[in-house]
């Protein structure tokens, strides 16, 4: 890594770590500073230390579920320094995970999924479905041996309704599809705001079934996407 006088690496977590990578960084030429706040309190147009830079460039490796929408509305929130301190958020890049722990107050898609006829409870509905993605079929082995069904749509006591005879493969694709439906109303949260987007598998499914990324710019900057 070369020397830039002009850079620093700001690092954000919200609990204590041990940090043991730290003695590493302080090796590198790059200088460095280290935050310990909650992404849901944090406003960057009120951290002194950013207003000495032109551009801020966020990275973020897989943020579960709504902190990814709270670290989102932090980057969009900064473009305020642009209007006031000459400091642009100049690029985004997210790797997504954990889509059902997203919640609808701080999902950044919530007017794509409006717009598209989605109510609130149809979120909690695709946020739940989305972890089909990831964990297989969902049921216990014990749970599918027991299972009587009647008319293929009711347990054998005729009162609660049972899971959906769908195959791993088919709950897979469907848990895909809503992960890939909640990450395309974040896009239009960012293009919305003046952002060229779009959506990058970094790793093979094999390699980790959560390998989606958006990589994202401002509009006005020359950085190439």
């Amino acid at each position: 890594m070369q020397e830039d006088d002009n850079c620093l690496l700001l690092l954000i977590d919200r609990a204590s770590q041990r940090h043991k990578f730290d003695n590493k960084l302080k090796e590198s030429p790059m200088p460095y500073k280290r935050i310990r706040a909650d992404i849901a309190d944090l406003c960057l147009e009120f951290m002194p230390v950013l207003h000495l830079y032109k551009r801020i460039v966020s990275l973020g490796k897989h943020l579960c579920g709504s902190a990814t929408d709270l670290a989102l509305r932090s980057m969009i929130g900064g473009d305020r320094m642009e209007e006031e301190r000459g400091v642009c958020a100049a690029g985004i890049l997210m790797a997504m995970c954990c889509h059902h722990r997203c919640d609808w107050g701080s999902y950044t898609g919530k007017d794509f999924m409006v717009a598209h006829g989605f109510t609130a409870e149809d979120f909690d509905v695709m946020c739940g479905i989305s972890s089909w993605a990831t964990c297989g079929s969902g049921r216990s082995r014990e749970t599918s041996d027991s299972e009587e069904h009647v008319d293929g749509h009711m347990h054998a006591d005729g009162q609660r309704p049972i899971h959906l005879t769908l195959t791993e493969d088919e709950r897979k694709i469907i848990g895909r599809k809503s992960k890939a439906i909640l990450n395309y109303g974040r896009q239009v949260y960012l293009e919305s705001h003046g952002y060229k987007c779009r959506q990058i598998e970094y790793v093979s499914e094999e390699t980790s079934p959560e390998n989606v990324c958006i990589l994202a710019k401002r509009v006005a900057d020359n950085l190439m996407l």
